[in-house]
């Protein structure tokens, strides 16, 4: 319920509470370049994705504080990363967790699979916790 400063409600209604909800943000080459058409991601090289709504996360930082580069704010099981889309392609993720420095910012380093079809408009995609995110795409050499 939302209440004006009078004390009048102008809004209200419920929602429901998952545990973890996964929104992609945007993905960077392992050299941390932007991943773009000028800057492809190589088949079998490493790309960081960077999203929000991992849930709960280990070695938690305090509120409002960074996240520490040692020891790590893993998630409790890693995602699964699918790129590509002619038969979809897990792709292994070597690293799910809050990204050192920042405050509730969501680091997944995967692999590109070998087996992708390079192309400017490769789908990304991120399962974890029953839920899946929004598609993003990159480019693959």
């Amino acid at each position: 319920v939302v209440r004006a400063s009078t004390g009048v409600v102008v809004a209200g209604g419920g929602f429901v509470a998952a545990p973890a909800a996964a929104g992609i943000f945007g993905v960077l080459n392992g050299d941390g370049s932007p991943n773009s058409p000028a800057a492809p991601a190589a088949r079998g090289s490493m790309i960081q994705i960077y999203a929000t709504g991992q849930g709960a996360v280990g070695n938690p930082p305090p509120d409002g504080t960074p996240a520490a580069p040692a020891p790590l704010s893993q998630t409790p099981s890693p995602p699964l990363v699918t790129i590509g889309t002619s038969s979809e392609r897990d792709a292994p993720a070597d690293f799910s967790g809050l990204a050192p420095g920042f405050v509730g910012l969501w680091q997944i380093n995967a692999r590109v699979p070998e087996a992708t079809v390079p192309g400017q408009r490769i789908p990304v995609l991120v399962r974890y916790a029953g839920s899946a995110s929004n598609v993003v795409f990159i480019a693959v050499r």
